[in-house]
């Protein structure tokens, strides 16, 4: 009877918590809204070059460029106040997507036949690697998990207060 009793509880312990779940799903909407949100700004870039003037559009970029550069400057240093990794992978990625920005300005300058070609490659990669975050997270999440549920410690502490 104890046998069967201890194998259910630690089958109630391995599955996730609900506390866990939505961890899991927040990560997971955070990535997949990043990743929208940076697809549609490569879809807008490519439509502003089919309909933008040449010399209007390269300003466009290099306001664009600038801005996120700013705003990723905000990240590291509300990352380092608040001593918050995340705010720093967001940081991180935020400046990727400003130097990727100012890049493509002279993509457009010398090489607009290939132009059309390479934003929705800029796209699928950024958008690649939003999935691999996502996956990573996920894993990251569970295994730290199961590394909590561990009965090794639950033993050490009951022979230190046993000692």
């Amino acid at each position: 009877m104890e046998e069967k009793e201890i194998i259910k509880q630690m089958e109630e312990k391995r599955k996730l918590p609900d506390e866990i779940k939505n961890k899991i799903m927040n990560e997971i909407s955070n990535c997949v809204i990043s990743s929208i949100l940076v697809y549609v700004y490569f879809i807008f870039l490519k439509l502003g070059m089919k309909n933008i003037h040449k010399d209007i559009y390269i300003t466009d970029l290099r306001v664009f460029g600038v801005s996120f550069a700013i705003l990723s400057v905000i990240f590291f240093e509300n990352s380092y106040n608040h001593k918050s990794v995340k705010k720093l992978c967001t940081g991180i990625e935020i400046l990727i997507l400003a130097i990727i920005t100012m890049i493509l300005q002279y993509f457009v300058l010398y090489l607009t036949p290939k132009y059309s070609i390479i934003v929705p490659i800029f796209a699928i990669i950024y958008n690649v690697y939003f999935v691999l975050k996502a996956l990573v997270m996920v894993q990251k999440t569970k295994k730290d998990y199961k590394k909590d549920l561990s009965d090794i410690k639950e033993i050490v502490k009951n022979k230190e207060k046993n000692q």
